[in-house]
């Protein structure tokens, strides 16, 4: 059988991943994996076979990589909420006060104040 290991793309071929994979089931170390592919002819390095093993693999043979989008779960509606009617009085708190009360930030605030287009 023939496993392509390109070094310049960085991809490995799903048999080589399957055979590595296979000789971490039959609970060869990362080292002796190293030393048995390179009877074969094929260098890889441990640090490839340990993505391997944490599943990195998926990631590093797909054409795109997977992106990670982080989200803002602070500006909940009753953050908002709770914001909005702190801040619609005669002498509202600061920003500052504000975020230390609703567990936020000072800028997650300004940007609720902002998109609430509220004046003050």
């Amino acid at each position: 059988s023939f496993y392509v290991y390109s070094n310049a793309t960085k991809k490995i071929d799903g048999g080589l991943e399957g055979r590595i994979l296979a000789l971490l089931q039959l609970k060869y170390s990362q080292p002796q994996i190293v030393k048995i592919l390179k009877k074969d002819g094929i260098n890889v390095s441990q640090q490839t076979i340990s993505n391997i093993k944490r599943n990195i693999g998926l990631q590093r043979n797909s054409a795109e990589k997977i992106k990670f989008s982080q989200q803002r779960p602070v500006a909940t509606p009753s953050t908002v909420s709770k914001v909005i009617q702190t801040i619609d009085a005669n002498d509202p708190p600061t920003q500052r006060s504000i975020a230390k009360s609703c567990y936020a930030s000072q800028s997650t605030i300004s940007r609720i104040i902002k998109q609430a287009s509220f004046t003050l």
